[in-house]
C-alpha cells in the first residue's frame, strides 16, 4: 500500500495507483485459490482443459483433412494394410479409374460421380492392397459384394 491512502482498506476507489495495486493484491489471491483447486481437483482441471481444447483440435482436424484428402486417404489405405498384414504399393483413385475408363467391373455399367474402389481379392482374405488387385465399382455393387471373393458374390 502507498503512503497517500493510508485509510480504510488502505485504497482509494478512484485513484489509478490505488486500482493497480489492488488488481495485483486480487490476483495474487485469485491465483492462490486457483492452485489450491487446482491440488484439490486435478481430474476436474483435466477435464476442463480437454473440452476446452477439444473444439480448437477438432476445427484444426476439420481444416487438415480438407486439404489432404488425398493424404488421408493414403494413410487410412495402409493403416489397414498393416492390420491384415497385407503388402501395400501407393496408389490414386485417378489410376483405379483409369483401368477400366469408367466402368464397374461388376455389373458393367457406366460409373457415376459416386463409386468406390473394390479390393477383388479382399484385404481381410489375403489379398494386396496394391493397383493389380483394385477396379472400380459402384456403390451398390461393392456395398453388396462386401468381402467376398467375385465367385462367391456371383454365385
Amino acid at each position: 500500500m502507498h503512503l497517500k491512502h493510508a485509510a480504510g482498506r488502505g485504497y482509494l476507489k478512484g485513484c489509478a495507483e490505488c486500482q493497480f495495486l489492488a488488481r495485483g493484491r486480487d490476483r495474487a489471491l485469485i491465483n492462490q485459490t486457483r492452485r489450491k483447486y487446482r491440488e484439490r481437483y486435478p481430474e476436474r482441471v483435466k477435464e476442463a482443459e480437454r473440452s476446452r481444447d477439444r473444439d480448437k483440435v477438432l476445427a484444426k482436424n476439420r481444416r487438415w483433412y480438407a486439404n489432404n484428402r488425398e493424404v488421408y486417404y493414403a494413410n487410412n489405405r495402409k493403416r489397414r494394410a498393416r492390420m491384415y498384414n497385407a503388402e501395400h504399393t501407393p496408389w490414386s483413385r485417378q489410376q483405379v479409374w483409369e483401368q477400366t475408363k469408367g466402368v464397374c467391373y461388376l455389373c458393367l455399367s457406366a460409373l457415376d460421380g459416386s463409386w468406390h474402389v473394390d479390393h477383388v481379392v479382399p484385404i481381410s482374405r489375403g489379398g494386396r492392397d496394391s493397383l493389380d488387385n483394385l477396379l472400380p465399382a459402384c456403390a451398390s455393387c461393392n456395398a453388396s459384394k462386401k468381402d467376398n471373393l467375385l465367385e462367391e458374390w456371383v454365385a
